[in-house]
């Protein structure tokens, strides 16, 4: 059996529609990685950063312990007390 004049239209509303959310999905995916990318620009910059200080810290014969970008393990940290 054909399809009426109605069924076509709707038919064509509806993939109008998902044409549509998948555009504005292909933009969202393409802006989360373009994101995910600077992240990981910054991320290396400031690795190689605190890398330069680790080294110049050695060459200048100052012991080194342990290399850490920012302030260490802790991230969070509460002492009783002190709030």
């Amino acid at each position: 059996m054909a399809a009426g004049p109605a069924a076509r239209a709707c038919a064509t509303v509806l993939a109008s529609t998902i044409r549509v959310m998948l555009d504005q999905l292909s933009a969202w995916v393409g802006t989360a990685v373009d994101l995910v990318l600077v992240i990981l620009g910054f991320s290396l910059i400031i690795v190689l950063h605190e890398l330069g200080h680790f080294l110049a810290a050695r060459w200048a014969g100052i012991r080194v312990l342990a290399f850490a970008v920012g302030f260490g393990p802790a991230v969070l940290s509460f002492r009783k007390g002190l709030g």
